[in-house]
């Protein structure tokens, strides 16, 4: 699997509250693997994450 977030510092927005951390990786199931400022690595199956318009698609 591939992601254009995977080693950015992201900002989930979760239905129980937004995180922020960094998108270290995808799990089997498609879950992102956020790592927090905390060190904890949280498996988030859910959520939404606004992307910021690329060059290439302006």
């Amino acid at each position: 699997m591939r992601s254009c977030t995977l080693g950015q510092p992201v900002t989930l927005s979760a239905p129980q509250a937004p995180r922020q951390g960094i998108a270290e990786a995808l799990g089997p199931d498609g879950a992102l693997c956020l790592r927090t400022a905390d060190g904890t690595l949280h498996s988030v199956i859910f959520g939404e994450i606004p992307l910021a318009p690329t060059q290439a698609t302006l």
